[in-house]
């Protein structure tokens, strides 16, 4: 049985809901806008879209795709006051 793929962009949409992952999906679409979208007030709901068009490009965007744009932010700041941290002990 032969399947015929048809040409166009694939797009894999990682959505979070307060920084924990709720949902992954992947899809094929005529046109794609890569970018992410956070919206909500008390619960932030936060989307990232990639688009690309290789064979299987959406089959695993690794770990870090799934992290949410805050949490990258958060751990830097943490490791930033954990070194503050150590070196106010110091004095």
């Amino acid at each position: 049985m032969i399947t015929l793929i048809p040409k166009g962009v694939h797009e894999t949409t990682v959505t979070n809901l307060n920084g924990f992952f709720i949902e992954v999906d992947r899809d094929c679409a005529e046109s794609c806008e890569q970018g992410c979208d956070q919206h909500g007030y008390g619960l932030f709901h936060t989307e990232c879209t990639r688009c690309c068009q290789e064979p299987l490009c959406n089959e695993a965007d690794g770990a870090h795709f799934y992290t949410p744009l805050s949490a990258n932010n958060c751990g830097v700041f943490g490791v930033f006051f954990m070194v503050l941290a150590h070196f106010l002990r110091a004095f």
